[in-house]
């Protein structure tokens, strides 16, 4: 898998790391053949395989150490679980791997969080008694889900949720139990208290390195929301500015619709979706890592097509779906 890997040290030197071609598909085998229909998240498992979520092709891919990529779930609609080749999905798209190699998926369709094994790619249920009913409910019995979306891990082991569609950061003990951690549930913006600050379709999810503080992309606020536990409060760093594009300070940068976020460092690197960008917030201050206007190049001047979910790969290196061009990237920061 040597092209997984450039020697340079350029912030914003992009490469391709699987989808040469560019053409929307389900097509395993070979990384150099591999096709993709829209990849939303992306993540690494602790032995370094790749996954990532093939949104419109309804299951998860697996990019191994060795080059090769495998699907898991079937290549139709459902909510299925069971063997890798037998379970089905419904438009998943978070996706982050545990400490033991297990990856679990924000199933979005079906209103659930999946669990893969590490061992034989089965697949089920987590919490094992969320049903996958549209709604909202803490309840043991029927925990509900709307739209989940991004997924991290806290220090904990805890899994923390995106729950787009209810405005709401969702908390999933290791034992299945689900609390809301933050957002009072209306489509709003309002910083507090955390259970009464506000969120409108909360998206992507990290933890700070150096707070342990909860990082959200907030989508159609065009802000990145911090979610402090130990404080009891939603602040936000990104967004007093409003909607846009613009770097400096972090009272004036703009953001247009930010989705995956991952911390490098003391650093925050965040996929700006709209304005095809890859921005770095480091101490007070926002850039621009890599990215111009839409389209494809690779290099030093690159071009994504919608760049979605992003993850930390390897130091001063991050993933990126770019969904649009059905590719997985890689970025130097």
């Amino acid at each position: 898998m040597q092209k997984l890997f450039f020697s340079t040290s350029r912030p914003g030197f992009t490469t391709t790391v699987v989808g040469f071609k560019g053409l929307s598909g389900a097509t395993d085998g070979d990384v150099d053949d591999v096709t993709m229909n829209y990849p939303m998240s992306v993540c690494v498992d602790k032995f370094g395989n790749i996954y990532f979520s093939d949104y419109n092709a309804h299951n998860i891919r697996r990019l191994s150490t060795n080059g090769k990529v495998m699907t898991i779930g079937q290549a139709t609609y459902g909510k299925v679980d069971g063997r890798f080749n037998e379970a089905s999905f419904r438009n998943p798209i978070g996706i982050c791997a545990d400490e033991s190699g297990d990856i679990f998926v924000a199933d979005y369709g079906n209103n659930c969080i999946r669990r893969i094994s590490a061992t034989d790619f089965s697949v089920s249920t987590f919490p094992p008694n969320c049903r996958g009913e549209v709604g909202y409910s803490d309840e043991f019995s029927n925990p509900k889900f709307s739209g989940p979306y991004g997924l991290c891990f806290d220090i904990e082991g805890n899994l923390i949720v995106a729950d787009c569609q209810n405005h709401r950061i969702r908390k999933i003990t290791t034992g299945g139990i689900v609390t809301t951690i933050a957002g009072n549930g209306s489509s709003n913006f309002s910083d507090g208290s955390l259970l009464e600050a506000s969120f409108s379709c909360p998206v992507c999810l990290c933890i700070d390195t150096l707070t342990n503080d909860i990082i959200c992309t907030d989508f159609n606020n065009c802000k990145v929301r911090r979610i402090s536990l130990s404080n009891g409060f939603v602040s936000t760093i990104i967004g007093q500015a409003g909607r846009g594009y613009s770097d400096g300070e972090l009272s004036q940068a703009k953001f247009d619709n930010p989705v995956g976020v991952c911390a490098v460092g003391s650093d925050l690197i965040i996929a700006d979706y709209r304005n095809q960008k890859i921005r770095k917030i480091s101490g007070n201050l926002v850039t621009t890592v890599a990215g111009s206007e839409k389209g494809f190049r690779d290099g030093e001047n690159p071009q994504f097509e919608s760049p979605i979910g992003i993850c930390y790969y390897l130091p001063r290196i991050v993933l990126v779906t770019d969904a649009e061009g059905h590719k997985i990237r890689q970025v130097f920061v």
